[in-house]
């Protein structure tokens, strides 16, 4: 059986511990070590400070290792003044960085119709698998999505690991 982390975070984020494990080398090591063979990778600075920025910082990461890390892109609303016009420009960039996997940030916006449904759209037409974390969707996050859009690929079904950072596995 392979094994695949859905939930690895690279590079710097805030309230480190000086021996925090954090590098992309440092991800690969554990990796061997727990025998995982792939994982879906996201840029700590995209969750923690600037998603555009961050998500950027994640293509030198991943060259480290093509073909075992894939990437995932942090979002925001598009039309925020941090983040991409619209979702066609949103489209065309993951497009040019090889992403096809996008997470919602919990606590930086409302998932309100009017705040995220473009977002939501552009990425429900593209067929982009998005990944919400559990506690924005309420009581039961899967009714909430299944009313929100019931055709957006999102990850259902994480199952929770630890060996020694915040990981996790995904069936979808």
């Amino acid at each position: 059986m392979l094994y695949f982390d859905a939930h690895a975070k690279i590079g710097q984020r805030p309230l480190k511990h000086k021996r925090r494990r954090w590098s992309t080398e440092h991800l690969l090591e554990d990796m061997d070590l727990a025998e995982i063979s792939g994982a879906l990778v996201s840029h700590g600075v995209a969750h923690a400070y600037d998603p555009l920025y961050g998500n950027k910082r994640l293509a030198i990461e991943l060259a480290k290792a093509p073909g075992r890390l894939f990437g995932l892109w942090c979002l925001l609303p598009v039309g925020s003044p941090d983040f991409f016009k619209d979702g066609t420009a949103l489209l065309q960039a993951m497009e040019d960085a090889d992403i096809g996997v996008v997470r919602a940030v919990m606590g930086r916006y409302s998932l309100h119709d009017l705040l995220i449904g473009p977002t939501f759209s552009a990425l429900q037409e593209a067929e982009i698998l998005t990944l919400i974390e559990v506690g924005w969707g309420g009581s039961d996050p899967f009714v909430f999505l299944t009313n929100y859009s019931p055709v957006i690929p999102v990850c259902r079904y994480c199952l929770p690991i630890t060996c020694g950072r915040n990981n996790g596995m995904c069936i979808v």
